[in-house]
């Protein structure tokens, strides 16, 4: 209803702050259609403020992730390596851009749930003490309470530096 209301204003920019946080899980995918051709047919500027990384993924036309007040849009790898041997990093990946861990250098992961998700799996679990989710194919065999190997693509990283925690990879 308060979005009928700004909406009807005509506004050059809407805010969203987590419209669908109270949906249940049905009515979250309905919603998200309509935002979606809502924002397609009034041509407006929209911000979304969500935690649902799917929701993100599926409305935005560009995602910005906010972690301690600053962002991390990735670029050339190589760039934010140069002159960095032997500094600490921290990575970060999205679940979907892991692959099987025969592709590249493997991550090892204890796997504690696995979520069957149409043509993918969600393994939730962790990696060196921390949480950590993998998207991985439905075929991807997975046990809960063993271990599952994956390995990052590495187009995709995120670097950060250990002690400011400030992205290497600059800004989009």
């Amino acid at each position: 209803m308060a979005s009928a209301r700004a909406l009807v204003r005509d506004p050059d920019v809407v805010l969203f702050d987590e419209p669908l946080a109270n949906l249940d899980a049905k009515l979250r995918v309905e919603m998200r259609t309509e935002i979606r051709k809502l924002h397609r047919d009034l041509q407006a500027t929209m911000v979304y403020v969500t935690h649902d990384q799917v929701e993100a993924v599926r409305l935005a036309d560009r995602v910005v992730v906010m972690n301690g007040g600053l962002t991390a849009p990735p670029t050339v790898l190589q760039k934010a390596l140069a002159n960095r041997l032997g500094q600490r990093l921290i990575m970060g990946i999205r679940p979907e851009h892991l692959t099987d861990g025969a592709a590249g250098p493997a991550l090892q992961m204890t796997v504690e749930n696995v979520e069957t998700l149409g043509a993918h799996r969600l393994l939730i679990g962790t990696l060196a003490g921390a949480p950590f989710t993998a998207q991985v194919p439905a075929s991807h065999i997975a046990v809960e309470g063993q271990t599952a190997v994956v390995a990052p693509v590495p187009d995709h990283l995120h670097l950060f530096d250990a002690t400011t925690r400030l992205s290497l990879l600059g800004q989009a």
